[in-house]
């Protein structure tokens, strides 16, 4: 790789506003952060509780961050490690931010690194360390605990993308992070590039935000922009064929059973995955509306039956047992008028919506409208017509969305090389 090439490439996608007592070391971590500037200060007090730190810290800072407030806590924190803070020139994404914080590992001639989301916290104090005296196998994982509900640990697995460590050696193998997905689907992607490296896991965790069920429906715009990029860019054939299933359900429900926002889903999911369009382009055109279809809690109509997970350990369930909770939790809804508070599947909560007499989801202080089933005829006609339409979308896809996947997958393995 052209080392003139990099300086370019990074400098044309963020600027460096500051660095603060850089440290001669051959590990940086490279930390995105958006919006948040209390995950990011959380973050590095955390990093500064660390055993090990003889590395450097890469923030790429994107807009609305208080820039002001980030390096005043930075100069007031004197950490044992150098601070540079970058701030992108536009929106790049979480995709964006990896490929960014890889060309400057590239250009700065680092050998390892080690990419951190803002709200993947580095609790155990022994986690860098633990990850740098493996080293030299080049992909070191730790633990890492996912959090759900009320700070509980519910589940141990591990990303890529939370506290993984990657060699130089393995970068210039396999290529840089796929740049034009914008947001969503990248780190299993590069996984997947990754799975014939030999790879070490440590016990040593990390703690980050579990992503599902309720939470999905707080981002549910960007929610979809991630299902959509895990069609067009994975290859595993099972998680393929488990997506297609699961969008071929959701989408009859959403079209059938869900406000006009529901429409806009059902049209815009199926046209960008139909015509295989991903990225910032999608992330821009996936705009649903649902915000219009949120009350305050103190508004919402009388009758609501509160309704959670009945599963306590439903995301640690095999896939069958997961399959049937979804629909026993949905049949045990028919007819009642539910206020969603705690559930962990996006597709049990579409289900629920499809039999229930009225329901709404619970989101912090105001309530997602999901469906209005009170006309008994209408509801039992769509009822009826959602088997058809399940079955016809999954024609569709398997005509239109697998051949054409088949040939406009794209190349990603030494992209950006």
């Amino acid at each position: 790789m052209k080392r003139g090439n990099d300086v370019e490439r990074f400098t044309n996608l963020a600027t460096i506003a500051s660095e603060y007592s850089l440290r001669k070391t051959d590990l940086l971590i490279v930390i995105s952060v958006y919006k948040s500037n209390k995950n990011i200060e959380q973050h590095l007090q955390l990093l500064a509780k660390q055993s090990f730190q003889k590395f450097n810290v890469l923030i790429i800072a994107g807009a609305p961050l208080d820039m002001e407030r980030l390096t005043a806590f930075i100069r007031k924190g004197r950490f044992g490690f150098g601070v540079v803070v970058a701030r992108e020139k536009e929106r790049l994404g979480c995709a964006g931010a990896v490929f960014a914080g890889q060309t400057y590992v590239l250009e700065r001639g680092y050998e390892y690194y080690i990419y951190g989301d803002d709200d993947c916290m580095p609790v155990d104090p022994k986690l860098v360390e633990g990850l740098y005296s493996r080293r030299k196998v080049g992909y070191v994982a730790c633990t890492r605990h996912l959090i759900a509900g009320k700070n509980q640990k519910v589940v141990e697995d591990f990303g890529l993308w939370q506290y993984g460590l990657l060699s130089r050696r393995l970068l210039e193998k396999h290529g840089l992070n796929y740049l034009p997905l914008f947001h969503g689907a990248d780190d299993g992607e590069y996984a997947e590039r990754l799975s014939c490296e030999p790879k070490v896991r440590i016990s040593n965790y990390c703690e980050h935000p579990y992503i599902a069920g309720m939470r999905l429906f707080t981002l549910f715009d960007r929610s979809w922009l991630f299902f959509l990029h895990a069609l067009v860019i994975m290859r595993d054939k099972v998680g393929i064929a488990y997506n297609v299933l699961q969008l071929s359900f959701m989408m009859p429900v959403a079209l059938l059973f869900f406000p006009k926002y529901g429409q806009a889903l059902f049209f815009k999911m199926t046209y960008l995955t139909l015509r295989f369009i991903y990225g910032k382009r999608a992330a821009e055109y996936l705009k649903t509306g649902f915000e219009g279809w949120m009350l305050p809690d103190s508004t919402l109509p009388g009758g609501l039956e509160k309704y959670g997970e009945k599963e306590g350990d439903y995301i640690n369930l095999p896939a069958s047992r997961k399959l049937k909770s979804v629909f026993v939790d949905a049949l045990r809804c028919a007819g009642r008028d539910l206020l969603i508070v705690d559930m962990e599947s996006m597709l049990k909560v579409f289900a629920i919506a499809a039999f229930a007499r009225r329901c709404h989801v619970l989101l912090g202080e105001r309530a997602l409208l999901l469906s209005d089933n009170r006309n008994t005829a209408l509801h039992l006609l769509k009822l009826l017509l959602l088997p058809i339409t399940c079955l016809a979308y999954l024609c569709i896809m398997l005509l239109v969305f697998c051949p054409t996947k088949a040939f406009r997958q794209p190349k990603t393995e030494g992209y950006g090389l």
